[in-house]
């Protein structure tokens, strides 16, 4: 499929992506400690979340692109906080036939990730089916390990215009398509 992708003129590449599905459960919604608050994406957020963004991608200006994605019917967008610090965010979307996707996990480190996809499900029925895009350069997070019901496949990101210059350390759940 690559080979396909670079004829029709996607010459540059990023990270690969697993493409995985989760079932909701009473143990993935369960609140727990968490030295992070975890707040819906505000508008007062937005410039703290876009500077945390830069540090993923420090060439490509994505405001456009998340204010898209972020900022419609059947979208939630959280911003994990250390005291006024944003150490992550992250978004669930609604999906066709009662399915969800988790787009843009983004976070310091993995109790980040957890307190971020915990605050999304919160509000998510249990029984619920939910998509997600693994940076294949990191770890399965532990607190999603045991709950993973498939594992699709996975695929390089590419890019026809220019390269996008990622930094990985942040980038947990991710998404094919950014641009």
């Amino acid at each position: 499929m690559v080979d396909w992708y670079e004829k029709k003129g996607f010459k540059f590449r990023t990270s690969k992506v697993a493409f995985c599905q989760i079932c909701v459960n009473e143990d993935l919604k369960k609140a727990i400690q968490s030295e992070y608050t975890c707040r819906d994406l505000t508008q007062d957020l937005w410039p703290m979340v876009m500077k945390y963004d830069r540090q993923v991608y420090p060439t490509l200006d994505r405001e456009r692109i998340l204010r898209a994605w972020f900022c419609v019917d059947g979208c939630r967008a959280v911003v994990a906080l250390r005291g006024n610090q944003v150490v992550g965010y992250g978004s669930i979307h609604e999906k066709p036939h009662q399915e969800y996707g988790l787009k843009n996990v983004f976070a310091d480190n993995e109790s980040v990730v957890e307190a971020i996809v915990r605050e999304l499900f919160k509000d998510i029925p249990e029984d619920r089916l939910v998509h997600f895009e693994k940076d294949e350069g990191k770890p399965m997070p532990k607190y999603l390990e045991q709950s993973v019901s498939r594992y699709d496949y996975s695929c390089i990101r590419m890019y026809n215009k220019y390269p996008v210059e990622t930094i990985g350390d942040k980038m947990w759940l991710t998404s094919a398509a950014i641009l």
